[in-house]
């Protein structure tokens, strides 16, 4: 964002303002050569054009500082420092003759529009820092921990939790498990923790030295370990709503199962009543999550005219039945 000047505008100095002039010392006044005796020192249309001219100096002041003023860093509370590279917008300017839609400010859309991306060249990851060769465009700059648990479902989960803890309201976080079972933050942040025998689940008092605290981000990641242990595609249902209107960022492509698999709809463009949908999706094994690209190449995909959806990653389409969506806040 372009920083404004660093302060007001400077008024004229009185110097500036005067036109060429002698003084009259006889008359302790300034004298005009080029007004007579009864005419005023300035007439109207050189006020006129004095003012105009500081009106083009000042907006060229306000351009020049616009486009020399360096862009601030996007802070994410999971990087470990400032992201001074591409967001996802900036990197995907929407087809020709597409626009993206509009979405509310704060909302989960708006939130995966900006989502910070890692350089070009940045393979997909597994959890154990090998590279992989799963198709992407790009790779978002959204830590996968040390464990095989953040895969696909996961990672809508986790960019859920994410927007829920930008807009500081990570207390209404939760997520249901495959048994049904409520998993709300809160609960953890409070001291608690779920333990799990069969398909059974209580809640009993967390472990020694567990994080804990509502803005503890420990805390947070101790939740989602067992969300992403506990919950998955098929527990999305219990967390979404189905789609009826057009489809959205921040929308969901969802086919439970086992194995099932889960599609972010990081963003959408629209001409007239045609869609193009960038997608982003978490794998198996637990991996970074990653713009899924085009058949056709390039990075914006084409519904079918029924709405259904086909990725290179998963060898069934997405029927249009199948899109979900959060709540929001």
């Amino acid at each position: 964002m372009a920083r404004s000047p660093a302060g007001p505008w400077p008024s004229p100095r009185t110097e500036d303002a005067t036109p060429p002039a002698t003084m009259d010392r006889s008359r302790g006044r300034l004298s005009c050569p080029f007004a007579g005796p009864n005419q005023p020192l300035y007439t109207a249309a050189v006020l006129q054009r004095r003012a105009l001219l500081f009106v083009v100096a000042g907006a060229l002041l306000v351009s020049a500082s616009a486009v020399a003023a360096p862009s601030e860093p996007a802070v994410f509370p999971w990087l470990a420092a400032p992201h001074t590279g591409d967001l996802l917008e900036g990197r995907f300017a929407p087809p020709e003759g597409f626009a993206r839609v509009p979405v509310a400010a704060g909302s989960f859309g708006a939130f995966l529009r900006r989502l910070p991306l890692r350089p070009t060249d940045e393979p997909v990851r597994a959890f154990d820092g090998r590279a992989l060769a799963t198709p992407h465009v790009a790779v978002v700059a959204l830590d996968v921990g040390a464990r095989d648990l953040q895969q696909c479902a996961d990672s809508a989960l986790r960019l859920r939790a994410e927007h829920l803890w930008a807009r500081g309201e990570q207390r209404r976080a939760a997520f249901h498990a495959t048994s049904g079972d409520l998993l709300p933050f809160a609960r953890y942040a409070g001291g608690e923790q779920i333990a799990v025998t069969g398909n059974k689940v209580r809640w009993r008092a967390a472990d020694r030295g567990a994080a804990v605290g509502e803005d503890n981000r420990a805390a947070l990641s101790r939740w989602l370990d067992d969300v992403f242990m506990y919950a998955g595609s098929m527990s999305l249902a219990k967390d979404t709503a189905a789609v009826t209107g057009e489809v959205a960022p921040g929308d969901l492509f969802v086919q439970g199962g086992s194995p099932g698999h889960v599609l972010v709809v990081l963003d959408v463009a629209a001409r007239g009543a045609e869609r193009r949908l960038l997608i982003g999706e978490g794998f198996m094994p637990a991996q970074s999550f990653h713009v899924v690209p085009a058949p056709e190449g390039g990075a914006w995909i084409t519904p079918a005219p029924d709405g259904s959806l086909k990725v290179p990653t998963w060898p069934a389409p997405f029927p249009r039945s199948s899109l979900r969506r959060f709540a929001e806040p």
